[in-house]
């Protein structure tokens, strides 16, 4: 999966056109996480960074809030601060889309771009 994630986004990360994906499985775990390490405040990726749409208690993925026009997709604003207190928050316009297979979730990915970038 890893591999398969590197490669698809590899151009987009260096292009600057988004600036993290995350992969969660059926349950919400994490299970890949790629980075465009752009250096606003902390990435995603790193081992002290605190996304708000990962629980603090399950560490698995929340539920995004979908409504009747999403057709499995969320778009929302996301913060992630470091629990370290070492570096400054980032924060993010972020799309969460539902990965399907015979009209059955197998998971979920998490596009992220950085809004430092578009000020």
């Amino acid at each position: 999966m890893s591999s398969y994630i590197i490669e698809k986004f590899d151009d987009a990360f260096a292009w600057g056109e988004i600036s993290f994906v995350m992969v969660f499985d059926a349950q919400g775990r994490g299970i890949h996480c790629g980075t465009a390490e752009e250096g606003y405040g902390i990435d995603p990726c790193d081992a002290s960074a605190s996304p708000d749409f990962i629980s603090e208690k399950t560490s698995r993925l929340k539920i995004a809030k979908a409504d009747e026009f999403s057709l499995g997709s969320v778009r929302g604003l996301s913060t992630v601060t470091d629990i370290t207190g070492e570096m400054s928050p980032a924060f993010f316009q972020t799309l969460t889309i539902d990965l399907k297979k015979d009209q059955k979730k197998v998971g979920t990915i998490v596009l992220g771009k950085n809004i430092a970038e578009a000020l």
